[in-house]
């Protein structure tokens, strides 16, 4: 598996913040060893996508946020209106965030689709 960028701190200090004191609570939680828990916590092991994904839904944050691509840690809602998350999210695709141009070139293509292929 290719390196996700997980960033270690980020899971330590979000893990903190939403009130799990002890690693090994939140290892329970998640469905983890204390042991393989903490080897992620510190940096000597990298999640796998399956626990990457857990890890993230328990924390009420987004693997985006975990792994560094993104610096808003609120979730994506699937439910949410595609026009308000162009305008809001910082979109990422291959790694890298895209700009405003390509946001809106986005924008028009989903439109395209919705106008034309979408019934």
């Amino acid at each position: 598996m290719s390196d996700l960028g997980f960033n270690k701190d980020r899971l330590k200090e979000l893990r903190i913040k939403k009130g799990f004191g002890l690693s090994k609570d939140f290892a329970e939680k998640v469905g983890l060893s204390n042991s393989m828990y903490s080897s992620i916590e510190n940096g000597s092991r990298k999640p796998s996508l399956a626990v990457l994904a857990t890890i993230a839904k328990t924390l009420n944050t987004s693997t985006d946020y975990l792994c560094g691509l993104s610096d808003d840690p609120t979730p994506f809602k699937y439910n949410d209106n595609l026009d308000d998350v162009l305008r809001s999210k910082q979109l990422v695709l291959n790694g890298q965030k895209l700009s405003e141009v390509d946001t809106n070139k986005l924008q028009e293509l989903i439109k395209f689709f919705e106008s034309n292929l979408i019934k």
